[in-house]
């Protein structure tokens, strides 16, 4: 494998019309999986029997490991030599999951074949997570998606393109837990740019990305992403995108004691998110969410643009009552109204 370079620059590509083969049809979508790792032997196993199985085949497969002690790469070399789809294995930041994965998002490159990544800018990218385990149709459903908005709109081949999908949570031995048990599969869940600000409500391990939503992605500091996944919903909202729930379960959710972040429905999660409020952790959160709108700032939409510049006014008013009353007219939302009262709450207390 060629050396890696210590860092990426990040790189717009070039768009252009999409490539047909002689037939007239389109070519193979390649996506290719990113999947962080460390210390994955228990469940990892079972997760790679999943990518083989799925059944769109034009995949790759980079994993970027976090200094395992584990035979974790024992058990993904040994995958390597069964699949004929191409398998990478690079070393991690040693800085913790999200980290991982954003270390894979910056090694993809349009322009230099001795990266880890040469794509096509009509391949997708997907992230995954060691301890899941995929359903067959998972890659097929998601691509079929982007090939679909790219033949009805141009829009497909320039502006930032997020696909998700519901999950099932099991246990650790794969029993389910609940029925569509994730809030994606809730028709009442409002995306946009004024809820991915505040908060992340779409999964990393359904998530399936165009080029243009990694290329934005990549200008984005690496210490400007609270969480992979979260940054990834952020650009596409932000940037004139377009983020699409598919309510088909395509993830076993895997509960287990090592989640590092495990699910966010119940009370119990709700108040768990709360909690954060006021420890001034969401603070930051915030803090770091609108760095990264100042990163991507040549890609924002104009409204975008508006919407976060307003926020950070109300965030420096004075008046922690006139803070609350912008707060609540301004076009800012959390998905449930318990959560909604305590953000206009801790915007008042200046805990947001």
């Amino acid at each position: 494998m060629p050396a890696l370079q210590e860092s990426v620059q990040a790189t717009k590509p070039e768009r252009g019309d999409l490539t047909l083969t002689s037939d007239g049809s389109e070519p193979p979508c390649v996506v290719h999986l990113l999947m962080a790792t460390c210390e994955g032997r228990s469940f990892i196993a079972e997760q790679l029997d999943s990518l083989a199985e799925q059944s769109h085949r034009a995949w790759t497969l980079t994993v970027s490991d976090d200094g395992s002690k584990d035979d974790t790469l024992e058990r993904v070399a040994a995958f390597a030599k069964r699949v004929s789809q191409p398998v990478r294995v690079m070393a991690g930041p040693e800085q913790g999951a999200t980290q991982n994965f954003v270390h894979l998002v910056h090694r993809v490159n349009w322009q230099d074949p001795d990266t880890a990544f040469l794509p096509q800018n009509t391949d997708l990218f997907a992230f995954v997570d060691q301890d899941d385990v995929w359903l067959p149709h998972k890659l097929a459903r998601a691509v079929r998606w982007h090939q679909e908005e790219r033949r009805l709109d141009p829009r497909g081949l320039t502006a930032p393109l997020l696909y998700a999908s519901a999950t099932q949570e099991v246990d650790a031995f794969l029993r389910p837990q609940r029925v569509k048990s994730e809030r994606l599969a809730q028709p009442e869940l409002k995306l946009g740019f004024g809820g991915a600000l505040t908060q992340n409500v779409i999964r990393g391990n359904t998530m399936v990305m165009n080029a243009p939503l990694i290329s934005i992605y990549q200008a984005i500091a690496p210490h400007h992403c609270v969480w992979h996944d979260w940054t990834a919903y952020l650009v596409a909202t932000a940037c004139g995108g377009l983020v699409h729930v598919d309510p088909e379960v395509s993830v076993l959710y895997r509960q287990h004691a090592d989640n590092v972040i495990g699910s966010q429905r119940g009370l119990l999660a709700q108040w768990t998110r709360l909690r954060h409020i006021p420890s001034l952790r969401y603070r930051a959160w915030m803090d770091t969410n609108l760095a990264a709108t100042e990163d991507m700032a040549p890609y924002l939409t104009p409204a975008s643009r508006a919407l976060r510049d307003r926020f950070q006014q109300i965030r420096a008013l004075k008046s922690p009552i006139e803070r609350m009353r912008q707060g609540f007219k301004c076009g800012l939302w959390r998905q449930s109204p318990g959560e909604q009262a305590a953000f206009l709450l801790g915007l008042g207390l200046g805990w947001v």
